[in-house]
């Protein structure tokens, strides 16, 4: 992964992370205290390298989408790609772009 990538890769985990934050501030059911330990849970994101992507996966494993590595023809490096499944892709669209706004992305996937 290179410096670039790795920089805009963390701005996509911030900005699912922030997304997050809103959720969980806006009518969940908590106290501030389990709020902060449900975040601080949350924020444990992992981006894996894989051949083609990067498999950004929440605290739990699960994968909530990925990123391509380089230009294939029908997409761009840094498009974001939703999950089809934990090991795979959907390929019909891309999502965004890590290297574009990120601001409409969500915490619940791609």
């Amino acid at each position: 992964m290179t410096t670039i990538e790795t920089k805009h890769i963390e701005s996509l985990k911030d900005a699912i992370i922030e997304d997050y934050a809103r959720f969980i501030s806006n009518g969940v059911a908590l106290t501030d205290d389990e709020k902060a330990e449900q975040l601080s849970k949350f924020s444990q994101m992992q981006v894996t390298e894989g051949k083609l992507y990067y498999k950004v996966c929440n605290q739990r494993g699960g994968a909530w989408g990925f990123i391509v590595k380089k230009d294939d023809g029908k997409f761009k490096s840094g498009d974001i790609l939703k999950a089809a499944s934990w090991s795979s892709p959907a390929k019909n669209f891309a999502r965004g772009n890590i290297f574009s706004n990120l601001s409409h992305l969500q915490w619940t996937g791609a």
